[in-house]
């Protein structure tokens, strides 16, 4: 669950969460995160996950890959292009 979603469903404002800090997050740190503007570094992602009770884990600020359609992820794109330079080149020229 997504911060944001947290906070909404919770009732719990952006003052009230950054003081449970005790005073090492600001209101507008609380907003960045909120917002995704800024991505919390390890202890405070832990910190999160603890005072959501789990509802909030640090995956949850993770950005979600986009892919279109017909698009590949990026690992099937490495991975073809190892196997293409693995692949012995085929020349009709060639003994």
């Amino acid at each position: 669950m997504k911060l944001l979603d947290y906070l909404k469903l919770t009732n719990i404002s952006d003052e009230a969460f950054a003081a449970k800090f005790n005073g090492e997050i600001s209101v507008s740190g609380v907003r960045k995160w909120k917002y995704g503007e800024r991505t919390p570094r390890l202890p405070e992602l832990v910190r999160i996950e603890e005072l959501t009770d789990g509802a909030v884990t640090p995956n949850d600020f993770l950005p979600l890959p986009f892919r279109g359609e017909g698009e590949s992820s990026p690992g099937a794109a490495r991975a073809q292009t190892r196997e293409e330079k693995a692949a012995p080149e085929i020349n009709g020229d060639a003994a």
